[in-house]
């Protein structure tokens, strides 16, 4: 499934997600669940899991993911319930309509690439967009829905109200 261009956060949704729906989302995972994912709210979002678990994981963008979950996804600003933290994650704009998509642990949302797996670090070997483009990618459909469809209103009010930094 593709997700609308949008203002989204990419790094570990624990930090951005109510508990209520944190724990919703950890039973989806019980269930070897990952990728694309939607909560009983009509929530969507990508999330994977890391090729080693917890830990600071670098970006090809300005900034790098902390872990504590195991999981590295994206959501957009507009639904997530918590102010990120810029030292945790990304919060980045995406201009075009993407596939989230996870090959061994190294993760691309939109235009960034987090790289989880030590093994594979990116060295200009493409081996994973190669990988990526040789398999068939059916169910990513078009779609006729934009962030909109997504997000009720442009508000930038969040469950805790510090103000962490602007955005």
């Amino acid at each position: 499934m593709k997700f609308p261009a949008g203002k989204y956060y990419i790094g570990d949704l624990c930090y951005v997600m109510s508990d209520d729906e944190w724990q919703e989302v950890c039973s989806l995972l019980e269930d070897d669940n990952d990728g694309h994912l939607t909560l009983k709210n009509g929530k969507q979002f990508a999330c994977f899991r890391t090729a080693y678990g917890d830990g600071t994981y670098r970006t090809n963008a300005d900034g790098s993911c902390s872990v504590d979950s195991g999981t590295i996804g994206c959501l957009l600003m507009c639904q997530c319930s918590q102010q990120p933290d810029p030292e945790l994650g990304l919060v980045v704009d995406i201009a075009t309509d993407f596939a989230p998509y996870n090959v061994d642990g190294d993760m691309t949302f939109g235009h960034v690439d987090v790289y989880t797996n030590d093994e594979d670090e990116y060295e200009g070997d493409n081996d994973m967009v190669r990988d990526w483009e040789d398999k068939d990618h059916a169910d990513l459909d078009d779609h006729d829905y934009d962030e909109d469809d997504f997000c009720e209103d442009d508000s930038d009010e969040f469950e805790d109200e510090e103000d962490v930094g602007p955005y």
